[in-house]
């Protein structure tokens, strides 16, 4: 093996730069070189080689002897051999006539190697270091593991996750502190400077090696052992201490010199370790740790479980805006940035990708939630489509997700299953790994084996899972496409996938795709996503709703199915309300029309926003009166009734005769299903405006009417059979049929522990407010408070100020109060805020102990 010992190569870049006259060396400078190295050697070294060497690019191994000869002979040497032989004697006699003591020396010369190796680290920097930020909690790791007894720390990550930035920022605090005068030693350095053999025998020597020291004085342990040295520390720190840097067999050797060092000077409480290195090294370190019995040794920062493969953090929000303002000072820069955005740019590799895109004109604030998409896809092409060995890396991929499985909130693709076929592809495969696109996952436990390789990024995974999806259905978005997202992904990836199809529909101008997206039956809870996708799409003029070039899209009145796939009270947030608010400005039908105003008023009426709601009771009348003759039930009746009741306590008739007509003379079935996708919401707006009259038989009446249609007709009805479940429940346990309510509100609960992830926020405030009253009638008074507070802090939160004003109201209208408590007079000044905030009549809420949770919904 060829042994370069760093001091020597270090002293020999710097001599090169100091023969070309360079002070400082930048990317560009490295052309100049080639050509001055050429002139004078007649042989020739390549700028690419000259960036590797000088840390502007990422090299593996260390460079050849081929080159280390050309440069010797660059600085007047005959080659390597006499370049190292007289840097070695000119370093013994520089110590004969005045011999510094052992700690100067090797302090001294820990700090010229540390402070070349942050150097040639920063310059690599994609985003220029200087501009990057310092991690807290990667300042607070070190700090914390200064004051253990711990020999060792680590950051560990896939690549892609700022680690040796993060360290660059610890390390160049360390050395300032040194140069101004701290007593620490520190030695950096890079993983490929180092060599597999000890030199002169033992371990002190090998590190003494590291940092040139040639002197025969004792080694590091007579330095730990001094007593002036007793108040100081010496690091030893390592970047990229991964497998794949080094060649066959390297690794391992390195390792056990690491070991032995750590046991070696363990006994040291000055003396320190600090590492970064990939998750997949981390795991082959840390098995063999948990065998020899000496994890514990290790700090392994904030880590919640040993067992975990990383302990870097996601950019937060404050440093991506921190980012943003040192990159470019001068731009305006949003404080609030969409959480979409943020999401993606969490991941260091994506913001870095996207700085070197717009360099010139940074900025996140005009960037929309569909550009979002187009970075992703565009760093798919250049990191896939537009590289070397392209073919191979698609292949790869495919391979990945044809025998992949989503596991424990995962998407994994066994090693063992795939490797044979993986041979003939390795070289893709490592360079996949290598950039972060793909990582390697150690699950072996006591049972088996498992080395699981996945995507390191949820969207790279749903990006690809939607490309081949494309790609099996030769590019053409259909049905047929839909069928096989249904199929054959798994649904836990239903959603972002399906986004993709849309986004690389689009982009291709297949518009039809749209009329198939009703087939994918979606959680309710993700529906609204697709809706809001959907807008944004039509907001930034993806689709051509009103462009004169391409055919016009009419999102609603084309497409009225899909119009009503995103329509249900299970919706209501104040995210909903905004989606309704951006329909408006398509080119509705006035039935189309009808249904966005009702949903906007249900909303306002959630929310005690008493302006909302007569805006949309203005909107609704202005439209034509023939609309509403198509309508069972007509919904502005069922708003008006609801909403004259809350302002002035008065009940209006109009609506309770229809839906006394409608259960006696309820629809046909075929007219009943031809209609139920938007008459849902109807249905239950009736529920609700019958509430008011404190007539819980009617309520009832109407639910059995509304089951035998559901039992008579195959329509999915998963949310409205929630949403009448929970009101007959609250019903029966206000007419005092404890039994049967409990019946029912056990399987309500039984069906949300086995879907709750399907479950949205409405719903589930709706739920724990039956689920409070259960347990208040059961003797679990403490549960129920605590259930109800619950329920009160979820509804402020979403706005969901009717159902908090019921709960507050309920709690008034009970007995033996202390009214001149502090704690009363703090609920009902809560109480009178909510409702005049809302312009409503207090006196409507008092009674609202005994009238049904979904009074809230509408």
């Amino acid at each position: 093996m060829r042994i370069i010992l760093p001091f020597l190569f270090e002293e020999l870049k710097q001599q090169v730069l100091n023969q070309a006259g360079i002070k400082a060396i930048t990317p560009g400078d490295c052309k100049f070189l080639s050509v001055h190295i050429s002139d004078r050697t007649h042989k020739q070294i390549s700028d690419t080689t000259l960036k590797r060497i000088y840390g502007f690019t990422f090299s593996k191994f260390l460079p050849s002897l081929y080159t280390l000869n050309i440069l010797a002979q660059y600085c007047q040497c005959s080659g390597w051999e006499e370049f190292c032989q007289q840097h070695k004697t000119a370093a013994n006699q520089n110590t004969v006539p005045q011999p510094a003591p052992e700690n100067t020396s090797v302090a001294n010369q820990a700090l010229k190697i540390s402070q070349k190796t942050l150097q040639a680290l920063t310059n690599r920097s994609a985003v220029p270091f200087n501009l990057t930020v310092k991690r807290e909690f990667v300042k607070d790791q070190f700090e914390l593991f200064m004051h253990t007894d711990q020999v060792a720390t680590l950051l560990t990550a896939p690549a892609g996750y700022g680690k040796t930035i993060s360290l660059c920022h610890w390390v160049e605090e360390k050395l300032s502190e040194i140069t101004k005068g701290s007593n620490d030693i520190l030695l950096f350095l890079s993983s490929k400077v180092l060599s597999a053999h000890p030199q002169a025998g033992n371990l002190d020597g090998w590190l003494k090696a590291l940092m040139g020291i040639n002197t025969p004085e004792s080694g590091l342990s007579a330095l730990l052992d001094d007593q002036q040295f007793q108040d100081r520390k010496f690091f030893l720190v390592i970047d990229g201490f991964d497998q794949e840097k080094f060649k066959p067999g390297d690794f391992e050797l390195l390792t056990d010199l690491l070991f032995d060092v750590i046991a070696l000077y363990r006994v040291y409480p000055n003396f320190k370790v600090v590492l970064t290195m990939r998750s997949a090294s981390w795991i082959s370190i840390r098995n063999r740790l948990l065998i020899e019995n000496s994890l514990k040794q290790w700090f392994l920062g904030f880590m919640q479980d040993s067992s975990l493969e990383t302990n870097m953090l996601p950019f937060s929000s404050e440093e991506i805006r921190d980012l943003c303002y040192r990159i470019n000072p001068l731009q305006a820069h949003s404080k609030i940035i969409d959480p979409e955005i943020i999401s993606l740019f969490s991941y260091p590799l994506f913001f870095q990708y996207y700085y070197q895109k717009n360099t010139a004109r940074f900025s996140l604030t005009h960037l929309d939630y569909f550009g979002i998409y187009e970075v992703v896809a565009s760093y798919f092409n250049d990191k896939i489509y537009n590289t070397r060995l392209s073919t191979e890396k698609v292949l790869v991929l495919r391979l990945l997700i044809k025998y992949g499985k989503a596991m424990d909130g995962r998407f994994v693709t066994d090693k063992l299953v795939v490797y044979e076929q993986l041979k003939e592809l390795w070289e893709a495969y490592n360079e996949l790994i290598s950039i972060g696109f793909l990582k390697e996952v150690n699950r072996t436990n006591e049972g088996a084996y498992y080395k699981h390789i996945e995507f390191t990024h949820d969207r790279l995974l749903a990006y690809c899972l939607a490309k081949k999806l494309a790609q099996d259905n030769q590019n053409v978005y259909n049905a047929e496409l839909v069928n096989s997202l249904i199929r054959v992904i798994d649904k836990t990836y239903w959603l972002p996938v399906l986004e993709w199809n849309i986004f690389n529909a689009i982009k291709i101008q297949q518009f039809d795709f749209f009329k198939y997206l009703t087939g994918v039956p979606l959680y309710a809870a993700d529906k609204i996503y697709v809706l809001k996708f959907l807008i944004n799409l039509i907001q930034h003029r993806y689709l051509p709703v009103k462009s004169t070039e391409l055919i016009e899209y009419r999102f609603c009145n084309e497409h009225q199915t899909l119009f009503k796939y995103f329509f249900g009270v299970e919706f209501i947030s104040p995210e909903y309300e905004e989606v309704l608010h951006q329909l408006l400005i398509l080119n509705l039908e006035d039935t189309s029309k009808v249904w966005v105003y009702t949903s906007l008023a249900c909303i306002g009426i959630i929310q005690l926003n008493s302006v909302g709601v007569e805006q949309s009771i203005t909107a609704l009348r202005q439209l034509p009166e023939q609309v509403f003759q198509s309508f069972q039930i007509n919904p502005l009746h069922c708003i008006e009734t609801l909403y004259t009741y809350l302002k002035y306590g008065t009940i209006k008739k109009e609506a309770l005769i229809q839906i006394t007509r409608f259960c006696f003379n309820p629809p046909a079935d075929d007219e009943f299903a031809r209609t139920f996708c938007l008459d849902q919401v109807l249905y239950l707006l009736a529920v609700s405006a019958l509430s008011i009259s404190n007539n819980k038989n009617k309520v009832l009446r109407f639910i059995k009417v509304l089951d035998k249609k559901l039992a008579a007709t195959d329509v999915a009805h998963e949310s409205l059979r929630f949403f009448l479940d929970v009101t007959k429940a609250d019903a029966l346990l206000t007419l005092g049929q404890v039994e049967d309510a409990i019946v029912i509100h056990a399987e309500l609960i039984k069906n949300f522990n086995q879907h709750k992830h399907t479950y949205t926020p409405y719903m589930k405030v709706c739920l724990d407010l039956v689920t409070a009253r259960v347990m208040a009638l059961q003797g679990q008074e403490d549960e129920a408070e605590l259930m109800v507070s619950k329920v009160s802090q979820v509804s402020a939160k979403q706005k969901f100020y009717y159902i908090e004003a019921y709960i507050i109201g309920a709690y008034l209208s009970m007995p033996f109060h202390d009214t001149s408590s502090e704690s009363y007079k703090s609920i009902y000044y809560r109480f009178v805020k909510l409702i005049r905030t809302g312009g409503l009549n207090m006196k409507s809420f008092m009674p609202a102990a005994d009238s049904t949770v979904l009074n809230a919904i509408n």
